[in-house]
């Protein structure tokens, strides 16, 4: 897709009257855009970028933790090397959970997930603010229901984390930062993740929260079937999906912008034994399509 310019829509905060190119626009550190509940900074974890981070988003990631055994080197060594899938640099997760299973309750210490090969614990955390002077953060009734405004009942909204992934079979041990958002997909999409504080490289949208998860309107409808991608910064390599009506959708809908899209792998799912997902791949060739 062929991207020449980004129109956005914080020129009137920044002070400009013409659209910013894509080389201006990375240059806005994403950083500036939460606040610690102390102080005027927070620490990033080691060599994680200020400016454009390379991120894997897990839209209604609710406390779905064990796909990111999927990313770690580990794992794509051994079953993924025929894909040139990329390591994210940090984990951005956005959820507004109804049933108070997303970000709030989570503590240093907590097990994220275990079973008898891998071991997944949450090593830090620091609660932050998203910045409403500069993020547009609303919950639209035509997009979620049952959910309020979590600073209603907690004093932060969003938090950047550390997660440790070990393999008990390999001996291996992985960290991943990880930036928790209390915002809802489409919102997340139109004032982040489509304006390029970002490199989305990775999209998972196994779990919508369709069902009883209180949103009304599926995440891939939104960017591709209704063409919501067109003049932004979102450009995903890899797209993850169920294997429901989500899945046929996804493929129906993005086909006509990504013509080489291909099915390149399965996908771990939430639990084991659990329906299968799909990893896509949105370019290159066709080789080890499945």
């Amino acid at each position: 897709m062929n991207k020449k310019v980004i129109s956005v829509h914080i020129n009137d905060f920044l002070g400009l009257k013409t659209p910013l190119t894509e080389k201006q626009f990375i240059q806005l550190p994403w950083v500036k855009l939460f606040r610690p509940l102390h102080g005027n900074s927070f620490s990033l974890p080691w060599g994680l970028p200020e400016v454009r981070p390379k991120v894997c988003w897990y839209v209604s990631g609710g406390r779905d933790f064990r796909p990111l055994v999927f990313w770690s080197d580990v794992y794509r060594e051994q079953r993924l090397a025929h894909l040139a899938l990329p390591r994210p640099e940090m984990f951005v997760y956005t959820c507004l959970s109804p049933d108070g299973g997303g970000l709030h309750g989570l503590k240093v210490g907590d097990v994220l997930f275990q079973d008898g090969r891998t071991f997944i614990t949450l090593l830090s955390i620091q609660p932050l603010r998203i910045d409403r002077k500069r993020v547009g953060v609303v919950n639209n009734p035509k997009y979620v229901q049952m959910v309020d405004d979590p600073l209603r009942a907690h004093d932060y909204d969003a938090a950047l984390m550390q997660v440790e992934v070990r393999s008990l079979t390999m001996g291996a041990c992985e960290r991943f930062p990880l930036l928790y958002l209390a915002m809802e997909n489409l919102n997340a999409f139109d004032v982040l993740m489509s304006k390029g504080y970002f490199s989305v490289e990775s999209l998972v949208a196994t779990r919508e929260g369709l069902g009883m998860g209180g949103c009304r309107k599926s995440i891939i409808r939104h960017l591709y079937t209704e063409n919501r991608i067109q003049d932004t910064s979102f450009n995903p390599q890899y797209v993850v999906t169920w294997s429901d009506s989500t899945d046929e959708l996804f493929r129906k809908s993005a086909r006509p912008y990504y013509p080489e899209l291909c099915r390149v792998a399965p996908y771990i799912p939430e639990s084991l034994g659990g329906f299968p997902h799909h990893l896509y791949r949105l370019y290159e060739n066709q080789e080890d399509c499945r």
